[in-house]
C-alpha cells in the first residue's frame, strides 16, 4: 500500500516539476522572445494544418475515385453474373432438348436414320459444295484469261 502511495506522489511529482523547470526557462526569456516564439509556433502549426488539410483532400478525392470504381467494377460483376445465368439458362434448355431428342431416338421408327449418319452426310455435302466452288472459281479463272487473249 505504502509502495503504491510512493508511485502515485513519483508520477504526479514528476510533470510538475518538469513542468516548472519549463516556466522557469521562459522567466527567463524577454516577453518580445516569448511572443516571437510564440508567433512561430503558431505559424508552424498553421502549416502542419494546411498541410494536413491538402492531403485530407487528397485522400476524398482518391476515396471518390475508389468508390467510382469500384462502383463501376460492382455493374461489371452485375452483367457477368446476368449473362453466366443466361448462358446457364441456354445449357440447360440445349441439355433438356437432347435429352427429349434421345428419347425420341429410342422410339423413332425404323425408317429414321440415326444422328451420325446425319452428321456424317451433311458433312460429305459440305466437301462436295467446297469441291463445287474451287472448280467453278477455276472455271472462272479458265474464262477470264480466254477473254484477255481474244
Amino acid at each position: 500500500m505504502v509502495n503504491r502511495n510512493v508511485r502515485t506522489l513519483m508520477f504526479q511529482a514528476i510533470p510538475s516539476i518538469y513542468a516548472l523547470s519549463l516556466i522557469g526557462c521562459a522567466a527567463n526569456s524577454t516577453p518580445e522572445q516569448m511572443q516571437r516564439e510564440s508567433y512561430a509556433q503558431h505559424q508552424q502549426d498553421q502549416d502542419q494544418i494546411q498541410g494536413l488539410n491538402i492531403e485530407v483532400r487528397r485522400l476524398k478525392e482518391r476515396i471518390e475515385r475508389l468508390e467510382s470504381s469500384l462502383q463501376s467494377e460492382r455493374e461489371q460483376v452485375a452483367r457477368t453474373e446476368q449473362e453466366r445465368q443466361e448462358v446457364r439458362d441456354a445449357l440447360l434448355r440445349f441439355k433438356i432438348g437432347l435429352e427429349q431428342f434421345s428419347s425420341k431416338r429410342v422410339d423413332r421408327p425404323t425408317g429414321e436414320r440415326p444422328l451420325s449418319d446425319l452428321q456424317e452426310e451433311n458433312a460429305r455435302l459440305h466437301e462436295r459444295l467446297d469441291e463445287a466452288k474451287r472448280r467453278f472459281k477455276e472455271l472462272l479463272h479458265q474464262v477470264q484469261r480466254l477473254l484477255e487473249t481474244s
